[in-house]
Protein backbone atom coordinates (compact mmCIF):
# COMPACT_ATOMS: atom_id res chain seq x y z
CA UNK A 1 0.00 0.00 0.00
CA UNK A 2 1.30 3.45 -0.84
CA UNK A 3 2.07 5.81 1.99
CA UNK A 4 0.04 9.00 2.15
CA UNK A 5 3.15 11.11 1.51
CA UNK A 6 3.92 9.21 -1.68
CA UNK A 7 0.30 9.49 -2.78
CA UNK A 8 0.25 13.27 -2.27
CA UNK A 9 3.57 13.59 -4.09
CA UNK A 10 2.13 11.69 -7.06
CA UNK A 11 -0.99 13.89 -7.09
CA UNK A 12 1.15 17.05 -6.95
CA UNK A 13 3.31 15.80 -9.83
CA UNK A 14 0.19 15.06 -11.88
CA UNK A 15 -1.20 18.55 -11.25
CA UNK A 16 2.12 20.17 -12.20
CA UNK A 17 2.21 18.17 -15.42
CA UNK A 18 -0.95 19.98 -16.61
CA UNK A 19 0.73 23.42 -16.51
CA UNK A 20 2.48 23.14 -19.91
CA UNK A 21 -0.75 21.94 -21.56
CA UNK A 22 -2.60 25.04 -20.38
CA UNK A 23 0.15 27.35 -21.68
CA UNK A 24 0.15 25.97 -25.24
CA UNK A 25 -1.62 27.80 -28.03
CA UNK A 26 -4.21 25.22 -29.10
CA UNK A 27 -7.95 24.87 -29.40
CA UNK A 28 -10.03 24.09 -26.34
CA UNK A 29 -10.85 20.65 -27.74
CA UNK A 30 -7.19 19.78 -28.20
CA UNK A 31 -6.39 20.89 -24.65
CA UNK A 32 -9.31 18.85 -23.31
CA UNK A 33 -8.11 15.70 -25.10
CA UNK A 34 -4.55 16.20 -23.85
CA UNK A 35 -5.81 16.73 -20.30
CA UNK A 36 -7.94 13.57 -20.53
CA UNK A 37 -5.07 11.48 -21.91
CA UNK A 38 -2.72 12.51 -19.10
CA UNK A 39 -4.37 10.59 -16.24
CA UNK A 40 -5.28 7.73 -18.61
CA UNK A 41 -1.62 7.14 -19.43
CA UNK A 42 -0.68 7.47 -15.75
CA UNK A 43 -3.34 4.90 -14.83
CA UNK A 44 -1.63 2.41 -17.14
CA UNK A 45 2.03 3.24 -16.52
CA UNK A 46 2.06 3.54 -12.72
CA UNK A 47 0.68 0.03 -12.00
CA UNK A 48 2.98 -1.40 -14.67
CA UNK A 49 6.00 0.21 -13.02
CA UNK A 50 4.94 -0.94 -9.56
CA UNK A 51 4.50 -4.56 -10.65
CA UNK A 52 7.79 -4.51 -12.57
CA UNK A 53 9.59 -3.15 -9.51
CA UNK A 54 8.31 -5.97 -7.34
CA UNK A 55 6.31 -3.67 -5.06
CA UNK A 56 2.94 -4.91 -6.29
CA UNK A 57 2.85 -8.11 -4.27
CA UNK A 58 1.65 -11.45 -5.63
CA UNK A 59 0.05 -11.37 -9.09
Amino acid sequence: MLSSTLLWLAVAALMLSFVPILGVEATAGTKAVLCAMHPAVAAILIPAMISRDGMGGER
